[in-house]
């Protein structure tokens, strides 16, 4: 397989909260215990309230994102097999 050459463009990054509406941060559950993980959250969300008061606080994790994008996907060629 031959590999893929990319070129990649200039990276900007700059604090703008007119334009913010996620982000996305890396936590490597691997090897961790599920209540060191909710510590975790449950720090990143105090922090987030000092900054942004008026925001709630919601997150997801990529992995069940990915899995209910599969399920609708899924859900919707069972649906188009069956007509």
């Amino acid at each position: 397989m031959k590999a893929l050459s990319m070129k990649y463009e200039t990276v900007v990054i700059a604090k703008m909260p007119e334009r913010e509406s996620s982000i996305a941060i890396k936590l490597t559950a691997a090897g961790k215990q599920v209540t060191e993980v909710k510590a975790i959250l449950s720090e990143m969300e105090k922090q987030w309230k000092k900054i942004y008061p008026e925001e709630g606080f919601n997150y997801s994790f990529l992995n069940e994102s990915i899995t209910w994008l599969y399920d609708q996907e899924t859900k919707t060629a069972w649906l188009a097999n069956m007509a």
